[in-house]
């Protein structure tokens, strides 16, 4: 039992690193998808592009859920 115990735990570890790596990559396409926008800053955003990066971004999300 205690060694089922320590295999379930080094399994949960190893999927709570996986998490963790998808969302520092998630973070980093974020981040440059905000770098993008200030150089547009200026130029107006239609609500299509807006729904088009919005989309994008829960569906990276859903990603490390799923």
């Amino acid at each position: 039992m205690c060694h089922y115990s320590f295999k379930a735990q080094r399994i949960m570890k190893s999927k709570e690193e996986q998490l963790t790596e998808k969302l520092k990559v998630v973070k980093l396409k974020l981040q440059s998808e905000r770098v993008k926008s200030k150089s547009l800053e200026n130029r107006p955003v239609t609500s299509g592009k807006q729904a088009k990066a919005l989309k994008a971004a829960c569906l990276e999300l859903k990603k490390l859920i799923f």
